[in-house]
């Protein structure tokens, strides 16, 4: 009906093309669910989600190079709510985290991901004061960095 006319569309198409999403009317039908703005705001958490990854791979790896990488990126690819987007996907990152140590008695994983959870706030207060992004993930690395090891 609507939803497949609206998925047909050549401009609809060329958009979502360029997502990391699949390519079937039908799966795409399934991911929308009805509403096809929930494709690009999945669009976007994956997105974040990649984002925060790769915030919490430079933290705990050894390469200083990595991280500073990583700062930069903050603030050259999106805009500040795309950084906004990251951040809070960080924090979900750090909860997993924080369960899967409890759930294994892991008090000291738990306490470490939960340190870092606090220190993502602490940067996302630091975001909304108009901090450059990049600024903020680079103490936001150290601080994790710390917290995690």
């Amino acid at each position: 009906g609507e939803m497949r006319g609206f998925l047909a569309d050549e401009a609809v198409r060329a958009r979502l093309a360029t997502l990391s999403l699949p390519a079937g009317v039908d799966d795409l039908l399934r991911l929308a669910d009805g509403a096809p703005g929930s494709l690009l705001a999945r669009s976007a958490m994956d997105d974040a989600l990649a984002r925060a990854r790769r915030i919490l791979d430079a933290a705990a790896g050894p390469d200083r190079a990595e991280r500073l990488r990583a700062a930069f990126v903050q603030g050259t690819s999106g805009a500040r709510g795309a950084f906004s987007d990251a951040l809070n996907a960080l924090t979900l990152l750090l909860h997993q985290r924080v369960q899967a140590a409890l759930a294994r008695d892991d008090t000291g994983a738990a306490l470490g991901a939960s340190r870092a959870a606090e220190a993502v706030e602490r940067a996302k207060e630091s975001a909304q004061g108009n901090a450059s992004p990049q600024l903020v993930t680079f103490t936001l690395l150290r601080e994790l960095e710390a917290a995690l090891r």
